[in-house]
């Protein structure tokens, strides 16, 4: 009854009630647009993250519809986002591979397909960009650089050590798409100054700052965890984030090092790319299996941003020596059944 009563009043132009993007978008599709009138062909990029309400506005039109994805680059089903590509008005629809990225070379594409034979594909990822090199960590020597990660407070945690060196960082999205506030809430929430914490939620969710240690550790939300290692690892935070402002640059081609969650970076590149240790294990046999082709997903992503040098982290090191040994022993299975097929014949 209340989402009704929201939605009615959103939807009255008389009625004062604010509105949001979703209702006019609903709406819209709701009133059955024919987009055909004005348009031979529709093409539908990013359709592995679409959003189902504009999905149907795109499959019930009747003329041409191209959808463009990647179901391995879908990163945004925490918010509800459906790939588009699996709709059963594409059931008898053509399908055309791009498997060859000019972005990057053979080695990295060696990661990208040990990522995606997690998730049982089939069709390689051919690397035909210049030379590149995969390392455990990038060179001291290579300038500007780009660190990824799978939480935000990861990326802080990037910034604030950077900047200790004087550091100037440029940060994907702007610097207050990442949480500075909150971590200095939770800074003053830590030190038992409720009165200089500005979010009040944080203070009706939590009793104190060992009630949020406990409930991090029992969820083990990331980003709980990262913010209390933060929290608990530096001193004087609110003089440190005024530094952090102080030596974040508005231009990337100022910067030091550049910092973004793998959401954030899709669509990007650079020459050298760091990836963080914040990632989950998406072996750990405990972790839901649509949940871990989320994460293998987000890893897929944040790996194939690089040109140059891809630097690994512990969870993608990992995913390819346990890919390297299952190709080891299948290939050893295989000589044996083929030994064995030898010897039944020798012995007909």
């Amino acid at each position: 009854e209340g989402a009704e009563l929201i939605w009615k009043r959103m939807t009255n132009v008389q009625d004062p009630f604010p509105t949001v993007h979703d209702c006019y978008l609903k709406q819209y599709q709701l009133g059955m647009p024919n987009l055909s009138r004005r348009y031979t062909t529709i093409l539908f990029d990013e359709a592995q993250d679409a959003n189902p309400v504009t999905s149907s506005i795109v499959l019930q039109q009747n003329c041409k519809v191209i959808l463009v994805g990647d179901r391995h680059q879908q990163i945004y089903r925490f918010r509800g986002a459906n790939n588009a590509l699996d709709s059963k008005e594409l059931m008898n629809a053509d399908q055309l591979y791009l498997t060859h990225s000019f972005r990057f070379g053979p080695n990295v594409s060696l990661v990208a397909n040990a990522l995606l034979e997690l998730k049982g594909e089939t069709r390689p990822v051919v690397g035909r960009g210049p030379a590149d090199q995969v390392v455990m960590f990038l060179p001291g020597d290579v300038g500007h650089r780009a660190i990824l990660h799978r939480t935000v407070m990861g990326v802080i945690e990037t910034a604030l050590s950077a900047t200790e060196s004087g550091a100037q960082v440029f940060w994907v999205g702007g610097i207050d798409a990442y949480q500075i506030n909150e971590l200095q809430d939770l800074y003053w929430f830590s030190m038992a100054e409720p009165d200089r914490v500005k979010n009040k939620k944080l203070l009706d969710e939590y009793e104190d700052y060992f009630e949020y240690q406990e409930v991090a550790k029992a969820t083990k939300d990331p980003e709980m965890m990262r913010a209390v290692k933060i929290i608990n690892s530096y001193d004087e935070i609110p003089e440190r984030l005024t530094t952090l402002r102080r030596n974040t640059v508005k231009e990337e081609f100022g910067a030091d090092i550049t910092v973004s969650t793998a959401h954030r970076c899709k669509g990007l590149e650079w020459d050298f790319v760091q990836l963080y240790d914040d990632f989950p294990d998406v072996l750990d046999p405990e972790l839901d299996p649509m949940a871990r082709d989320d994460e293998i997903n987000l890893l897929y992503v944040a790996s194939t941003r690089a040109m140059r040098i891809l630097a690994l982290n512990s969870a993608v090191e990992m995913v390819i020596r346990y890919i390297t040994q299952k190709r080891m022993v299948e290939k050893q299975m295989k000589m044996a059944a083929e030994a064995t097929e030898v010897e039944e014949d020798t012995t007909k």
